[in-house]
């Protein structure tokens, strides 16, 4: 089970909330606010394409955690990442140098139902596989 950060009064950890906690004195303070939570790692596919190059912005369905992936095949490419939820770029990756079969994934960011995230992939290869994936709350 993986455990995430939720308030005790159900909101999860956001921008605002790590702000916050730069600014507490002790890490009791912070311990007192937060408890695990599971989730739900049956993943849903919110898209996926053999696209080159895309930017597309998705609406979330329900709570849970949403992960990108941008991977080569047989063709040399060079995978290429953007998430941004809302309007904030929470994770951004680029290797240098072109690959076979190189996978590139995002860590799973906790979104809210109703939140909009905008994903830019991209592979460099004709027969890359771009996929944005969301994992429910157990």
């Amino acid at each position: 089970m993986a455990e995430s950060v939720k308030f005790k009064d159900g909101r999860y950890l956001d921008a605002d909330d790590v702000y916050d906690f730069e600014q507490k004195k002790t890490q009791k303070e912070i311990n007192a606010n937060v408890h695990s939570v599971d989730v739900n790692y049956t993943r849903q596919i919110l898209f996926e394409t053999t696209d080159d190059v895309i930017s597309k912005t998705i609406e979330i369905p329900q709570d849970g955690y949403v992960q990108c992936s941008a991977r080569t095949q047989n063709i040399r490419g060079s995978a290429f990442i953007r998430l941004m939820i809302g309007e904030v770029i929470v994770f951004e990756f680029s290797p240098s140098n072109s690959l076979i079969y190189f996978y590139a994934w995002t860590p799973m960011f906790f979104v809210k139902k109703g939140v909009k995230i905008t994903v830019t992939l991209q592979t460099d290869s004709a027969d890359g596989i771009n996929s944005v994936y969301l994992y429910g709350l157990a």
